[in-house]
């Protein structure tokens, strides 16, 4: 969420959709603000990686900590551009029963 709204600034909305099917939980945040470039898409979750350099907002490691616990619980963590702009991050994990 924190990403969605500082790197999403200035658009109309940033969506947080939550749906099960039962076997697996997904939590997805999407925006339709600029992107991300093609040419860094691939880097995204990489430890340390940082799409501005010159504007150091933190260590870079937020998305790759994220993805790690989601497949440590064997689930995952995908990014995807949005057809008419904008990025969508999904979060998924096994459902667990209590």
């Amino acid at each position: 969420m924190t990403n969605a709204i500082k790197y999403a600034s200035g658009t109309e909305a940033i969506e947080l959709i939550g749906r099960t099917d039962g076997q697996v939980i997904e939590l997805v945040v999407a925006d339709r603000g600029p992107g991300i470039d093609p040419e860094i898409l691939p880097h995204i979750f990489d430890r340390f990686f940082q799409a501005e350099k010159r504007r150091r907002a933190g260590a870079g490691l937020g998305l790759a900590i994220a993805r790690g616990i989601a497949r440590a619980h064997g689930g995952d963590l995908t990014v995807h551009l949005r057809e008419g702009g904008g990025t969508e991050f999904c979060y998924r994990v096994p459902a667990v029963s209590p």
